[in-house]
């Protein structure tokens, strides 16, 4: 009779593309996890993913991981999580965090929100945040604010607070200059924003506001050529 080891039964298992957690792996000792990599992490701790993992309730590769990605998934401030098995015995965790887009103005400090305004468990001093400052959880604030570092990350790094405008839209201040846009910012607007700063800049002139919130247009206010 020909013995088969386990690294040779996980082999075949891989190369034939089964699908599914071979029941019969579960029991070998060998793919008992020894070593765990949490990746992604750039707000949460691994101390934190840890914690709620649990992985030592698993205790083998092939048994209980859904229950593992359960848990680290109800994690606040996780987006989403991908666990991978390296054979034989590391569980490595792949992390995809809730992005902040702003500080909102608390009563014991700066809160860390995402693009729904909601608040993230994100400590400001153990991960140096960088983020412009809202008064309020207002999402349709957040969310041009998202757009904005989806679109221009260059132009969201230099924002320093952003607030609601009188007469409509969304004020970003950037040092003494504005930046007006429509609460439905759209890639398009912004990139029209990016380009316009960057022609007037470009020619060595200046402005006060661009305002962006009519259609096809940003118009500069303030010129200071």
């Amino acid at each position: 009779m020909k013995l088969v080891t386990p690294a040779v039964v996980a082999v075949g298992i891989v190369g034939i593309g089964l699908a599914g957690t071979p029941r019969l792996l579960s029991n070998f000792e060998f793919f008992e996890i020894r070593q765990v990599e949490v990746v992604g992490l750039r707000y949460l701790t691994p101390d934190r993913i840890l914690d709620a993992a649990r992985v030592d309730e698993a205790g083998n590769l092939f048994r209980g991981l859904g229950d593992v990605e359960d848990r680290i998934r109800n994690v606040p401030g996780v987006a989403d999580v991908r666990l991978d098995r390296k054979l034989p015995g590391t569980l490595r965790i792949a992390i995809a965090e809730l992005v902040p887009v702003a500080f909102v103005v608390g009563q014991e400090g700066l809160i860390p929100v995402d693009e729904y305004a909601q608040p993230l468990p994100y400590d400001p001093t153990a991960s140096p945040l960088d983020l412009p400052i809202i008064l309020r959880g207002d999402s349709a604030l957040t969310m041009v604010l998202a757009e904005v570092r989806r679109t221009a990350p260059a132009l969201f790094d230099l924002v320093d607070d952003a607030s609601r405008d009188v007469s409509g839209g969304v004020v970003l201040t950037i040092g003494n200059r504005r930046v007006v846009l429509p609460e439905a910012a759209t890639p398009d607007v912004v990139q029209s924003v990016v380009a316009v700063q960057r022609r007037i800049l470009a020619s060595e002139g200046d402005f006060e506001e661009l305002d962006a919130r009519y259609d096809g247009l940003v118009i500069s206010r303030g010129d200071r050529s």
